[in-house]
């Protein structure tokens, strides 16, 4: 390797290494903290989250001030710490064991105020919106959200088309828009013949002929067809999702 090229790889491995700004006040502060030393701690949090680039550090580094805020008995300054740590990231949280419950209880109630918006639209008008499990109306939606990590559904409301997106993250004060192409979960199934002969699928009676895009769930299935004084017809049929 050339002394040029030497001197290159030693400047990318030592920027790669090299300590973010911030982060030893960010040590430090923890280190007084660790000793229930708050204000000593709060000042070189301070410092720190001033400077720290990355989320979770900055996030880490507001919420040890506002802990150390709640020690002191300073539950509004303590309050607006976490709201910036909540705002640098969204998943932040406190030790529910090794934090004090006062703590715990204003960090969590602060973190249920905040919220940002969800915008969801989706390629079949009749599709509902469900967050979390819980129905929040039809589509196109745009409304607030709590902030923090969501389960997104969108579906028909016959259960045919459906999309679900886990570990959807909605930010304090952020947007989240979705525009989702919404997936079969079923094939239909078509019947041509004689008018009134009974059509089972794996068993289980669908209806009479004729059938007009029933649906049927995916897979091989078992199509009979029949009627009293007639030979029945059985096939072997492979229903695919939107189909």
């Amino acid at each position: 390797m050339t002394k040029l090229g030497a001197l290159a790889a030693f400047l990318v491995s030592a920027s790669v290494f090299a300590a973010e700004p911030g982060e030893d006040s960010f040590k430090k502060g923890v280190a007084h903290f660790s000793r229930g030393e708050w204000k000593t701690a709060i000042k070189h949090l301070g410092v720190a989250a001033l400077k720290l680039r990355t989320e979770k550090l900055r996030a880490s580094a507001y919420k040890h001030i506002g802990l150390a805020q709640v020690e002191l008995g300073k539950n509004g300054a303590a309050e607006q710490a976490f709201v910036f740590a909540l705002t640098a990231d969204p998943l932040a949280d406190v030790d529910p064991v090794s934090d004090p419950p006062s703590a715990v209880a204003l960090f969590r109630t602060t973190r249920d105020k905040l919220e940002g918006t969800l915008s969801v639209a989706a390629n079949r008008p009749e599709a509902r919106l469900f967050v979390d499990g819980n129905d929040r109306g039809p589509t196109p939606f745009s409304g607030s959200i709590k902030i923090g990590r969501h389960q997104i559904r969108v579906a028909t409301p016959d259960g045919h088309y459906e999309r679900v997106m886990d570990g959807v993250i909605v930010g304090v004060g952020k947007t989240v828009a979705l525009t989702l192409d919404l997936e079969a979960r079923v094939g239909f199934l078509v019947v041509t013949g004689p008018v009134g002969h009974e059509v089972y699928v794996d068993g289980a009676p669908v209806g009479r002929t004729p059938l007009k895009r029933v649906a049927v769930a995916p897979g091989k299935r078992t199509v009979s067809v029949t009627r009293a004084g007639f030979e029945s017809k059985i096939n072997e049929v492979d229903i695919e999702a939107g189909r």
